[in-house]
């Protein structure tokens, strides 16, 4: 008995010390939305409230981020669509979902002309997923043709490793946009904050161009002696960049003639003595 007596005693002064112990910060997923969000610079949210993005817009009400509220969600994916790619910089939208559904013209006019745009809709609580609740769609199906991604956060933790995701995608070889479903529960979830890993964009996507392999280079140059009437097209991807002066000294360099297309166009003066001006496909 003095030894199970012991055992109480001590099992109580744990729990009593469990108690006393200072509770660890918590943060919701709103708040980790908004985290993720500024590591990557985003101060401009382009999108229409409402219910299903309530809670991640009030948040971001109380910082300094720049809420753009359009009359129509696919003019706020043109807005994000043409801010990505004049500034170098994603463009995020937010809508609700049954705004989604009107976002999807927007977002195939940002796959073709290769934005970065990053998608972010509301939807019900994960609970209530599969019950037609709140205006339920399968977000996740309708944005995978349109495109690069489509993903659905399950977990508030993860949503600093799902907004990197996307950003990379979206920045990475053929540019485009990214969708991301974030139920209302979990953009409400509270989680420890030392559960929670932010990463600086730095480690997991070029900030600058990646250059070619030099063996690819002298390839191309070795193809480019060999032809007989070159003409050089700048396509969308000569356009990820703030400036054409790398272009306009190849061709000067080359002397080849150039047409531009897209977002290339306007890289080069049409007055140039080697612009032949705009290139149409089909």
């Amino acid at each position: 008995m003095p030894c199970l007596y012991r055992h109480v005693q001590i099992s109580l002064h744990e729990r009593r010390g469990a108690l006393r112990r200072p509770s660890m910060a918590r943060i919701t997923g709103s708040h980790l939305i908004c985290k993720a969000l500024k590591l990557e610079g985003v101060k401009n949210i382009f999108g229409l409230a409402g219910d299903h993005i309530l809670p991640v817009l009030d948040v971001m009400a109380d910082q300094d981020f720049r809420i753009i509220d359009t009359r129509h969600e696919q003019a706020a994916v043109h807005m994000a669509d043409a801010w990505s790619r004049i500034t170098e910089q994603p463009g995020v939208c937010m809508y609700t979902t049954p705004g989604f559904a009107n976002a999807i013209p927007g977002l195939t006019n940002a796959m073709h002309t290769e934005g970065p745009v990053i998608s972010i809709a509301g939807c019900a609580d994960t609970h209530d997923l599969g019950r037609g609740a709140q205006q339920e769609i399968d977000q996740v199906a309708m944005a995978g043709p349109m495109c690069k991604g489509s993903f659905m956060v399950h977990d508030a933790r993860r949503i600093p490793e799902f907004i990197a995701r996307a950003m990379r995608l979206a920045f990475s070889g053929r540019r485009g946009p990214v969708h991301l479903t974030i139920p209302i529960d979990v953009q409400e979830q509270s989680v420890e904050e030392d559960e929670i890993v932010l990463t600086n964009p730095e480690a997991y996507r070029a900030k600058e161009s990646v250059l070619a392999a030099p063996e690819l280079v002298r390839r191309a140059i070795a193809v480019l002696r060999e032809a007989r009437k070159p003409l050089v097209i700048a396509g969308s991807a000569a356009g990820y960049t703030l400036s054409g002066d790398a272009l306009q000294r190849f061709i000067e360099m080359t002397r080849l003639p150039v047409v531009t297309e897209e977002q290339a166009r306007g890289l080069i003066s049409d007055d140039h003595p080697y612009a032949f001006g705009f290139f149409e496909r089909g």
